[in-house]
């Protein structure tokens, strides 16, 4: 069989192709193409891969997995920084979806089934988009803040913000004058910049670091440290022109008193107002939750003007869930209620009416409150719960606020 001969004499040799590549890390760039052929084809050999979760939406505690590779972080002399600090690697060389600020989560073991308790949450601090192949430097977070907010029913909400706060205290002294002698520390904590963390506010307390146990009532808790804000800084901007593009906050504070006010057990510190009514999720199910539709506004106060109560589940892009909100069920109980009395005398004070479950389609569950005569002896506590046999997730989701009931009309 005849031969057949090319004329390669005006061909574009390797050096020509390679002197044509596009500049500006484009997709077609001979390099980053090769190089991300390389990294598919060895990602699945590389002992350090791990699985790992990434807030999906900024500052919504809505977690996706994502495989990557986890390195040590080391100084220019080859030292290994700390176990509290990690660099991730994507096998997407080109992964954009990150910045700084942004939120991984994983267990030591790296177990994405386990209770988010046992997970830790860790911060992205740097990233490097320099080099060819895509990735971040995260600190882990070593402790929470927790706060409220107020929705638009007036209801206030627990919140706990994952922080890293730093390993040491600065300023360390006693401060004295004719009356006292009280300790100064400075503290210097990075948070992430979202909805929650924007309303934080100069001389706000929260309750930082270890408690103490109630001896005569075993976990309940009694005693802490509070620390103050007296400097925020917010304006690390990710771009030149964008003031509100801020991944992390930088908050410097320093210890205060504590107050009789101040709810330990749930680290809610005191801001100088009660919060007279508030609203509790206790879900297993990420990303659900039970609000409340009617009423439009909750009172702090219950009187005796009856109130109808219509809680529904919802998902936190605010899916809702009719049908399942009709075997919703509810209890309550009043604070401090003797031990010596039946909780069933608390009706003299409490009018509760539940609605029973209907197989009629327009059936929607609701409850009715009010109050009978007024008690002194603490709040209304109101737990409502979803079973975990008709909840979305098969997990129950449970909900619970307070009202006064010790105020005249």
């Amino acid at each position: 069989m005849a031969r057949k001969i090319i004329d390669i004499t005006h061909s574009a040799s390797q050096y020509d192709i390679l002197s044509q590549t596009p500049k500006n890390y484009n997709k077609n760039n001979y390099f980053l193409k090769e190089l991300q052929d390389k990294v598919d084809a060895d990602w699945d050999l590389l002992p350090n891969r791990a699985d790992v979760e990434y807030e999906a939406i900024w500052g919504k505690n809505i977690w996706e997995p994502i495989e990557v590779v986890i390195n040590t972080v080391k100084t220019e002399k080859g030292t290994a920084i700390s176990n509290d600090t990690k660099n991730l690697t994507f096998r997407n060389i080109s992964e954009d979806r990150f910045r700084i600020g942004s939120k991984f989560r994983f267990s030591p073991r790296h177990n994405l089934n386990i209770p988010d308790k046992f997970k830790d949450v860790w911060l992205t601090t740097n990233l490097n988009s320099a080099n060819l192949t895509s990735s971040v430097v995260i600190e882990r977070c070593n402790g929470i803040f927790g706060s409220t907010y107020k929705d638009k029913q007036g209801v206030t909400h627990y919140h706990y913000e994952p922080v890293i706060q730093s390993r040491e205290l600065s300023s360390t002294d006693f401060s004295f004058n004719v009356a006292s002698v009280l300790p100064q520390s400075q503290l210097l904590v990075t948070v992430q910049y979202n909805d929650f963390t924007r309303d934080y506010f100069l001389n706000q307390r929260f309750i930082v670091g270890a408690r103490k146990e109630d001896p005569d009532n075993p976990g309940h808790f009694i005693d802490g440290q509070v620390y103050r804000i007296t400097a925020i800084n917010k304006f690390y901007s990710d771009t030149t022109f964008n003031p509100e593009r801020v991944g992390l906050l930088k908050i410097y504070m320093e210890i205060t008193e504590s107050s009789s006010y101040d709810d330990w057990d749930n680290m809610i510190a005191y801001q100088g107002e009660q919060e007279d009514v508030y609203l509790d999720t206790i879900s297993n199910s990420t990303g659900y939750s039970i609000i409340l539709k009617t009423p439009s506004e909750i009172p702090a106060d219950l009187t005796s003007e009856e109130i109808v109560f219509t809680p529904i589940i919802v998902a936190d892009d605010g899916t809702e869930y009719p049908e399942n909100s009709k075997f919703i069920r509810t209890s309550y109980y009043l604070e401090n209620w003797p031990s010596k009395k039946p909780l069933e005398e608390q009706s003299i004070f409490i009018s509760f009416e539940e609605a029973e479950y209907s197989a009629d389609p327009s059936f929607e569950y609701n409850f009715k409150l009010k109050r009978n005569k007024i008690y002194l002896r603490g709040d209304l506590v109101v737990t409502i719960t979803s079973p975990a046999s008709s909840s979305p997730t098969g997990e129950e989701i449970s909900t619970q606020f307070k009202m006064v009931v010790r105020r005249e009309e």
